[in-house]
């Protein structure tokens, strides 16, 4: 564990491409999507990130004259003297895929969350910990018959990245955001004479998800499950118990794992994501959290040892929430949600992840007739 605190070796840094702000954005997705992540300048000064994510959940139109700059995200930088526990403590908060890494306020490269962890592996960070210890539940799930386009936009609603795909109630797959952008998002071409436009977005999940997905036994080590989502370069892993899909493994559970137990966040309720606007909020939604903080250690043999809210605000004044909740044995309750109030946006996360807790579910699917609304099962 000692290891970690040693500063980054210029070795974890990665080449990567560089765009003015001002450059068309069609012109560096092929990078982003070979890199996973470029570089945005502005004035010869670094003013962004744009990763394959952040064009993957735009709702904005993307043509010609889209300028990269609009899907930069600062994302904060690593240096010289970064520690290895500081990375991981930065790209747990920040959820980026890649931060930049700068020396003399230059830009040498970018360093992928890969790398780090990697890192976590080769210094057995994680060797005592178990999946089922640091898994998130419920698992998400729509049916193979649900359209691609109200499986995005559930998603999109409730901040995650893949969704289970299941088939008479059994799991059959899994469908990720990397599934849809493949197969709907495109640099734009000329349709070629005499073809139709076509619109796959309509299509089912049945027609794109990935079947036969990497799944772990909740009770196998989590440096296992770490070795086998680096090989297979893939962020998250099923885990089974006795056959049936309890929860769900990601790389983020693996470095709040990390950041949880190694004192760099000594309080039991975390809020991150604050700008300038929110933070004058922040004694409201931590009161909001103490309130539920309370209600959940009320349960019968449930104990909460850490509970997180990342909250983001969006250029278009909206709210991004999501919310993990520890609860030791019992594995980690994770949802996100959407909204143009914070208030509202915060009161319905709590009462779900609340009511989630309560009933304690496995599994909750999304109703096929009512977009981001769910049954639990």
């Amino acid at each position: 564990m000692k290891q970690a605190f040693e500063v980054l070796p210029k070795d974890f840094v990665s080449g990567t491409s560089y765009f003015k702000h001002n450059e068309e954005l069609t012109s560096a997705i092929p990078k982003i999507t070979k890199n996973g992540a470029v570089v945005v300048m502005k004035d010869k000064e670094y003013y962004g990130i744009v990763d394959d994510r952040a064009v993957y959940r735009s709702t904005q139109k993307i043509n010609k004259s889209t300028k990269i700059g609009s899907f930069a995200v600062k994302f904060p930088q690593l240096e010289d003297q970064t520690s290895i526990d500081k990375a991981i403590y930065l790209f747990y908060t920040s959820q980026a895929k890649a931060l930049p890494y700068i020396s003399n306020k230059k830009v040498l490269g970018i360093v992928k969350r890969e790398t780090i962890l990697k890192a976590i592996l080769s210094l057995h960070l994680t060797s005592k910990l178990r999946v089922k210890d640091i898994m998130s539940s419920p698992v998400i799930a729509v049916d193979t018959s649900s359209s691609i386009s109200n499986a995005k936009a559930f998603m999109q609603k409730n901040k995650i990245n893949r969704v289970v795909v299941t088939s008479n109630g059994k799991t059959d797959g899994i469908l990720t955001y990397r599934d849809i952008v493949k197969n709907t998002i495109a640099v734009p071409k000329k349709p070629t004479k005499g073809s139709k436009p076509t619109n796959i977005s309509k299509a089912s999940v049945e027609s794109i998800y990935s079947q036969n997905p990497f799944t772990i036994n909740y009770n196998e080590r989590v440096d296992d499950a770490l070795r086998l989502m680096i090989e297979r370069n893939i962020s998250s892993i099923l885990v089974n118990r006795s056959d049936k899909t309890v929860g769900v493994l990601t790389t983020k559970d693996v470095l709040e794992s990390l950041v949880k137990s190694s004192g760099i966040i000594s309080d039991n309720i975390v809020i991150f994501g604050l700008d300038t606007y929110t933070k004058e909020y922040e004694s409201e939604i931590r009161d909001e959290l103490e309130k539920m903080y309370d209600k959940i250690e009320k349960f019968h043999k449930i104990n909460v040892e850490h509970i997180s809210l990342n909250v983001k605000r969006h250029k278009s004044k909206n709210y991004e929430l999501h919310m993990r909740v520890w609860l030791g044995k019992r594995g980690v309750i994770s949802h996100g949600l959407t909204g143009f109030s914070l208030d509202k946006t915060l009161s319905e996360l709590i009462k779900t992840v609340y009511d989630t807790i309560k009933k304690k579910k496995e599994i909750i699917y999304m109703k096929k007739e009512t977009l981001g609304r769910y049954d639990e099962e």
